[in-house]
């Protein structure tokens, strides 16, 4: 038996306190991939903090059997949430992080649906919005980090480089002092995009819904 804090539980912590957490998680994934050894995928239910200091990653294919055995919201929840369909290694864990980190700096995941199918179109298709732009006193370097690990396009991303900005962003806080004025800015710019990226997404979702029997007629 071991005591220690689960995933859900440092996601309702305070911002600057749950970003420590995330650094000890990178930098056991950044050791795994130093080591060459498989990076287990990020699952809320197979990670505990200890209270010693150290981190509890489940195996793999222990992992997978818990997976197999949960219904689907329960799946949702602790797994498909932080993981790209499409991503693996690496750059997978990178994304995995970087929903943790919207997470923490905005209130809200990136991605949000019922079920997984709608889950991995968003992930794939839906342009998010910058944390900056929900958390208008969030520094712009963070931001804009956190919208690369989300960037499924970027594949140069890895854990050793993720886990070295982690440090800086701590060592320099999550927030900045933004003006008044710029945060205004930041909010309406957000309202304007956040419309725009979801009306896109409808209209892709309605044509490949609809698009053969479109072209039919």
């Amino acid at each position: 038996y071991h005591e220690g804090r689960t995933i859900e539980t440092i996601l309702d912590q305070d911002p600057q306190s749950a970003l420590n957490y995330v650094m000890r998680l990178a930098s056991v994934y950044s050791v795994l991939a130093d080591r060459s050894i498989e990076a287990p995928p990020l699952q809320t239910n197979g990670i505990l903090f200890l209270e010693s200091g150290g981190t509890l990653i489940l195996p793999p294919k222990i992992l997978e059997r818990l997976r197999n055995v949960q219904v689907e919201q329960q799946r949702r929840d602790t797994y498909e949430l932080f993981n790209h369909p499409d991503l693996e290694g690496e750059r997978g864990v990178v994304f995995s992080l970087g929903v943790m980190l919207y997470r923490i700096s905005t209130g809200l995941f990136p991605y949000s649906a019922d079920d997984e199918v709608e889950l991995h179109s968003q992930m794939r298709e839906m342009q998010i919005l910058p944390p900056n732009n929900r958390t208008t006193s969030i520094s712009g370097p963070f931001s804009k980090g956190v919208m690369e690990a989300l960037d499924p396009l970027n594949e140069e991303s890895r854990v050793c480089e993720f886990h070295a900005k982690l440090v800086e962003w701590v060592r320099a806080g999550l927030y900045a002092e933004i003006p008044e004025i710029e945060q205004t800015r930041l909010r309406a710019e957000g309202d304007r995009l956040e419309a725009r990226y979801r009306s896109a997404f409808s209209r892709k979702r309605y044509l490949r819904r609809h698009g053969r029997r479109l072209g039919v007629i």
